[in-house]
């Protein structure tokens, strides 16, 4: 009997087992006695001698584990004859595999560690693990002993980081002795990187901000491509960056929170951008701007290098809405953060060695920077403001916006125009009193200057008086340029 691998015939089959069986003379039938089990050697035959005449049957029970039993039982009939030899031949079909590739779409690169799941047709799982193969670092993975005629369904479960699954199961039908190879492609995930600026310069980073990263259905955007759960929740770091590797989709970026001193802009806080699939990197930009504020230091009057501690201060809106208290600590500094806007402030408490200074200074905050208020910074806002009130009321009388509108916002531009001229009047009212105070400090130290004077000096006398007015015959007054009058009877 000889056994060869039906795709190759010159190929011996070892280690094919058959049984043979003795049918008691009859020339047909399934039964009989068996003479015994055989298995083919290296040359893929074996040999069964002294039998007696009649008929015999050869079953094959198994293969050697890489071919199928796919020939019938063979009968032969011996009639007896001395030296008389019978030759049988069985021819087995190779068992098929399965050769699956994955590479990077771009680059061709294998990609190891991509998992697929392999059934059969009826939906019956492949191998050992539940239908669970990986590619190896050559990026494959083969099944090996697959029937002849068997159909197979492959499809990408897992893909490796960085990379896209690929979903779509691919079928094939794996032929005696053939080795079927299918391919899966995976596109490269996009980026991301966000950064976060001083909205001031545009260019120093931001460290700490926190950002909240969703698709555009909901889904957060976990770390190292969800391996990582963040809760969708980042922070950027020394560079004012978050960088975001194996993203793709619709992706939106809402910051949650800034650091102090900074705040979020609300027209731009959150920011939807589209990352490719590929080696699309992906940039959006966040600006903040510094919340601004005041630094008061509190000195000695006779000695400016002398700082003095535990003097408090109230700070105060315009319109006199307490915003804050601060204390100046022990180098005489005390610093509050301010939005944008006018304010003035007001000591309230300071040590009892001390007097209280109980007047009012006023100041704005602006991109970030604080500044002692002008009145030119205020009568040039007045002018605006006053001009788009002339603007809104010439739309209005043109019929080009509607009344109910432009009376909502001729009322605001009033009230706006109305605060401002309320505190223009208190700067005037505090700037005549600092001039005061410095016209009299200017003589004072003229006084101590001059020294006595034999007879009248009129250059002196000029120093010290700006205008005389006589009064009646009986009485002048002089006005000092400090804006003080005094009287003085003649008689």
């Amino acid at each position: 009997m000889w056994k060869y691998d039906r795709q190759h015939p010159n190929q011996a089959i070892e280690g094919a087992v058959f049984q043979v069986k003795y049918l008691s003379g009859n020339t047909s039938g399934t039964g009989g006695t068996v003479i015994g089990t055989y298995r083919t050697s290296a040359n893929g035959s074996f040999t069964v001698t002294g039998l007696k005449k009649g008929t015999y049957i050869i079953s094959e029970l198994s293969s050697d584990g890489d071919h199928v039993v796919d020939t019938p039982p063979q009968t032969v009939y011996l009639s007896g004859q001395e030296q008389e030899v019978i030759q049988v031949y069985f021819g087995n079909s190779a068992k098929g595999a399965l050769l699956v590739k994955k590479v990077d779409a771009g680059s061709g690169a294998p990609l190891s560690d991509v998992e697929f799941l392999v059934t059969e047709s009826d939906g019956s799982v492949v191998g050992d693990a539940n239908g669970k193969f990986v590619t190896d670092s050559a990026g494959t993975f083969a099944i090996n002993g697959i029937e002849p005629g068997a159909t197979l369904i492959v499809k990408e479960t897992r893909a490796k980081p960085g990379y896209l699954l690929d979903n779509t199961p691919q079928t094939v039908q794996v032929k005696a002795g053939q080795t079927v190879t299918l391919e899966f492609r995976n596109q490269k995930q996009g980026n991301l990187i966000i950064h976060k600026l001083s909205g001031a310069d545009k260019k120093t980073p931001l460290e700490g901000v926190q950002f909240k990263i969703t698709y555009a259905d909901g889904r957060v955007v976990d770390a190292e491509g969800g391996k990582l759960s963040s809760n969708g929740l980042y922070t950027t770091n020394k560079e004012g960056q978050i960088i975001l590797s194996g993203i793709t989709g619709t992706i939106i970026c809402t910051e949650v929170a800034s650091i102090p001193g900074f705040t979020i802009d609300p027209g731009t806080r959150s920011q939807t951008i589209v990352v490719n699939p590929g080696d699309d990197t992906q940039h959006l930009y966040f600006y903040n701007d510094p919340v601004g504020g005041v630094e008061i230091i509190k000195v000695r009057e006779d000695d400016r290098s002398v700082r003095i501690p535990n003097v408090t201060f109230e700070i105060r809106r315009m319109d006199g809405g307490l915003v804050g208290k601060l204390t100046t600590g022990s180098d005489g500094r005390a610093s509050l953060p301010l939005e944008a806007g006018s304010y003035y402030a007001v000591e309230i408490e300071c040590p009892k060695e001390y007097k209280l200074d109980a007047a009012p200074h006023y100041f704005t905050v602006r991109d970030g920077k604080s500044a002692t208020l002008r009145l030119s910074d205020i009568d040039k806002e007045i002018a605006h403001i006053s001009g788009q009130n002339l603007a809104l009321s010439r739309l209005k009388s043109k019929g080009c916006i509607d009344s109910a509108l432009a009376l909502s916002q001729a009322d605001e531009l009033s009230r706006k125009l109305r605060d401002l001229r309320r505190l223009r009047r208190k700067l005037l009212e505090t700037a005549s009193g600092d001039e005061q105070i410095r016209a009299t400090e200017a003589m004072l130290d003229y006084l101590e200057a001059a020294r006595w004077q034999d007879e009248a000096d009129p250059e002196w006398f000029g120093n010290l008086v700006d205008r005389i007015t006589v009064a009646s015959a009986e009485e002048v007054s002089f006005r000092l340029p400090n804006g003080l009058e005094l009287a003085e009877r003649l008689v």
